[in-house]
């Protein structure tokens, strides 16, 4: 019995030796290192229109006058930024008008009645203009575009069939510059006056809505 109890003392004295000659013989690792990512950075160089340019361009599009058709425009643009989000310009526009397209009157003969004396349709107005939604688009290579949505709305006049009519202008455009130096525009604008030609020849004033849709090219000096 006494020699069983010294055999057990002996194997409970040699486990708790190498319990702890194990733990000091292991290594110490230390801090476990984090591995961070290398993602390489790729500069992007995109175009900003800045404060204080002046705008000087053309554009041509479709312009459709009530009660008259849809004809050609060509036109010029001007603005003046006067802060990143604001722009002041004017627009002059021309395009033909007929009467090939128009909606006849008859008088009490039943005869059409032609209600145009002058082909040609002109317009000028000064407008004041407000940048929204500014963007980029990339084209790879690390060029990208800037894009800009705008809201406008100007006061001018409208020369149609020999006269000269007040005019209110509200529209609504894209700008997209993909260059310092250069813009695209993408515009739809409604040019509201009042006209004697549209009342078909029997007196009074129309208040028509004439719809234009344009793009055009500008250059920032």
């Amino acid at each position: 019995m006494v020699m069983l109890q010294r055999t057990l003392a002996c194997l409970v004295l040699c486990g708790a030796l190498g319990t702890a000659y194990a733990q000091d013989v292991v290594p110490d690792l230390g801090p476990e290192e984090v591995i961070a990512p290398e993602v390489a950075r790729r500069e992007v160089e995109v175009p900003k229109i800045k404060s204080n340019d002046y705008e000087l361009g053309i554009y041509l599009g479709m312009y459709s006058v009530e009660d008259f058709g849809t004809n050609p425009l060509a036109g010029l643009y001007f603005a003046y930024h006067l802060t990143e989000d604001i722009f002041l310009g004017g627009l002059f526009g021309y395009s033909p008008v007929s009467d090939d397209t128009s909606q006849f009157f008859e008088s009490a003969t039943g005869q059409p009645i032609s209600r145009l004396v002058d082909d040609t349709l002109s317009y000028y107005e000064v407008f004041v203009g407000y940048t929204f939604l500014p963007g980029e688009v990339y084209t790879g290579e690390g060029k990208g575009w800037t894009t800009t949505g705008y809201v406008m709305g100007g006061l001018g006049s409208t020369e149609l069939n020999d006269e000269s009519n007040f005019t209110i202008m509200l529209g609504v455009g894209m700008r997209f510059v993909p260059i310092e130096w250069l813009a695209v525009h993408v515009d739809a604008r409604d040019h509201v006056f009042g006209t004697d030609a549209a009342s078909g020849g029997l007196g009074g004033t129309k208040t028509t809505h004439n719809l234009e849709l344009s793009t055009g090219v500008t250059f920032f000096f």
